[in-house]
């Protein structure tokens, strides 16, 4: 092959490609900003919303959500409220966790507003936190410890959400109540 025929050849193609950049760079550049924006809006919902220990863990997260991906909320959110509902089944009062309210909340974020998305997600999480404390909280056993730092002590709500942020499938996380034992969850779902 003559090397100026293949010079000449990529003379050509650089302008028909720089050409073809300059008509897709518009629809890419306008795609992202929309996209940045709309995640922006519920990283600053959920900073102005979230306190406390919820504030600490999403700080640390870069406000990262749990319950919410592509401005949804994914299927956690349903099966954690059904696990509230049955809490019983735990003995815990289903109530305490306001299943209620956190469907109501789930329902208004449905329009994926970011507002309603990060009390949505703040929600859950709180619940969430709650409900796994109160599930591995230690009974009332009369064993005696030989030092008291050893007694088993309920996981904080940082200890739980961090927990929980660790495995790479949140909604198979939540599905499997992976925080409680296999034995557990087996015996649970036989009740």
């Amino acid at each position: 092959m003559n090397p100026t025929i293949s010079r000449g050849m990529q003379h050509r193609c650089i302008p028909l490609f720089l050409a073809l950049a300059a008509v897709a760079a518009p629809a890419t550049a306008l795609a992202a900003p929309a996209n940045a924006s709309a995640t922006a809006g519920f990283d600053i919902a959920l900073r102005d919303q979230a306190g406390g220990d919820l504030e600490r863990f999403y700080a640390e997260r870069g406000y990262k959500p749990l319950w919410v991906r592509g401005g949804k909320l994914g299927p956690q959110a349903a099966t954690l409220l059904s696990w509230l509902d049955s809490a019983a089944l735990d003995g815990l009062k289903p109530k305490s966790y306001r299943p209620d309210k956190i469907r109501t909340l789930v329902r208004d974020a449905q329009g994926g507003d970011a507002q309603a998305l990060a009390r949505a997600e703040l929600a859950l999480s709180e619940a969430f936190a709650a409900f796994v404390r109160d599930q591995r909280k230690p009974g009332k056993d009369r064993t005696i410890y030989a030092d008291k730092a050893l007694r088993p002590k309920a996981p904080g709500t940082l200890t739980v959400l961090r927990a929980a942020a660790f495995p790479k499938d949140f909604a198979a996380y939540v599905s499997g109540m992976d925080w409680m034992s296999e034995d557990y969850v087996r015996l649970r779902t036989l009740a």
